[in-house]
């Protein structure tokens, strides 16, 4: 039988939504991260770029502006069509249409939930947009952002 603690920790893990409180002249725009455990190279290669890709062209609600995929993560700047669209059903969507395409069983599997931020700025948004481009470089993958094979978005003038 669970305790009055087990069930304020299960409720913790998850705290509520916090609701979009932006003025509505502002664009909604989302800064995700996806993991995969254990942490490891389960993503960069190119059937499970067929299908980010394949994935990000079947949530047509969602506008994705840039995206890369790293060896155990996944980074992408979006935005909903609608307003008020779940960021929750976004991740939930993305990955099980995304295990639909691309066999990972036994060998990773998505970690709980994903990492996102609610961009207010034209600033947050081009920072964040070249954070995702140069996490490869960060990284040590390679030399320049160019050279990633998994990545879509950024052009070669910025």
């Amino acid at each position: 039988m669970a305790s009055d603690t087990d069930a304020y920790c299960a409720f913790m893990a998850r705290p509520p939504r916090i609701p979009l409180m932006l003025p509505w002249e502002c664009k909604v725009i989302y800064f995700f991260t996806l993991c995969i455990v254990p942490r490891r190279n389960g993503l960069a290669n190119d059937a499970a770029w067929k299908a980010v890709c394949d994935t990000l062209g079947r949530l047509d609600k969602w506008n994705t502006y840039c995206i890369i995929t790293m060896p155990d993560h996944i980074h992408l700047l979006t935005a909903p069509r609608e307003r008020e669209l779940s960021v929750a059903a976004f991740l939930k969507w993305f990955k099980r249409w995304f295990n639909e395409l691309y066999d990972a069983r036994g060998k990773w599997r998505w970690q709980p939930g994903g990492f996102d931020r609610l961009l207010r700025t034209s600033e947050s948004v081009h920072k964040k947009w070249n954070y995702i481009r140069e996490n490869p470089v960060r990284a040590g993958l390679v030399a320049q952002w160019r050279q990633w094979p998994y990545q879509r978005g950024f052009a070669d003038n910025e």
